[in-house]
C-alpha cells in the first residue's frame, strides 16, 4: 500500500507544472494520465529498489531511463503512444506482482 501512496504524493509533486506553459510535456495534458503512471511506476521502482539489495542507483537510472524514453520517442506523446505506454506499464506491473506477489520482491529479515 505505501508504494501506491507513493506513487499518488510523486503525482502531486509534479500538478504545478500542468500550468506552466514552459513545462510542454505536462502543459495543459490531463493529469489523469501522469498520476497513473507515476503509481505504475511506483510498482516497477519499489520492485527494483527491493530486489536490487535497497540500491537508489538502480531506482534512478529506472527513473532517469523512464524519462529519457520521452524525449527519444516523440511517439509517447501521442494518445496512441501514451496508451502503449500505459499498456506497457501494465503488464510490466502484472508480471511484477505475478512474480513477486504483493511484497513486490522485499526480502524477509
Amino acid at each position: 500500500m505505501a508504494t501506491l501512496g507513493i506513487g499518488l504524493v510523486w503525482a502531486v509533486w509534479h500538478l504545478p507544472l500542468f500550468q506552466l506553459p514552459s513545462a510542454g510535456i505536462y502543459y495543459d495534458k490531463p493529469f489523469w494520465g501522469l498520476a497513473l503512471s507515476t503509481v505504475l511506476l511506483s510498482v516497477l521502482l519499489t520492485w527494483i529498489y527491493n530486489r536490487s539489495g535497497s540500491s537508489l542507483l538502480a531506482v534512478m537510472i529506472m527513473h532517469a531511463s523512464f524519462n529519457w524514453a520521452h524525449y527519444v520517442f516523440p511517439a509517447l506523446e501521442s494518445d496512441a503512444g501514451g496508451l502503449a505506454c500505459f499498456a506497457f506499464l501494465i503488464a510490466a506491473c502484472g508480471a511484477v506482482l505475478w512474480a513477486s506477489g504483493p511484497s513486490l520482491g522485499r526480502r524477509q529479515a
